[in-house]
């Protein structure tokens, strides 16, 4: 029974980062949604004077799967591990957690 008093605290923390995540969501979609809008004012050229600019800008990268395929010992040589936790909220049945 002690479990599932601690658990009912972190349940409550659950839904409440669940909820805050499904509202960061909708809200992303709807500013790329308003930004498309302005983009179609914009069309092909720089912007809006005074509220928006929409310009091209230069962006290079290294093609990666080439170079590797290419310069497979070079590449292994500069290659970092950048390894890290990953933290991920799943989409629980909190009707079964407590049995």
């Amino acid at each position: 029974m002690v479990r599932c008093v601690i658990l009912e605290e972190i349940l409550d923390i659950y839904k409440e980062l669940r909820d805050a995540q499904r509202r960061y969501f909708k809200l992303g979609k709807q500013i790329e949604l308003l930004e498309s809008k302005m983009k179609i004012f914009v069309g092909t050229h720089g912007g809006i004077k005074g509220l928006a600019t929409w310009k091209w800008k230069q962006n290079q990268g290294v093609n990666i799967p080439k170079f590797k395929k290419e310069q497979n010992e070079l590449y292994e040589q500069y290659l970092v591990d950048r390894s890290r936790r990953e933290f991920k909220t799943l989409k629980a049945d909190l009707t079964k957690l407590c049995d």
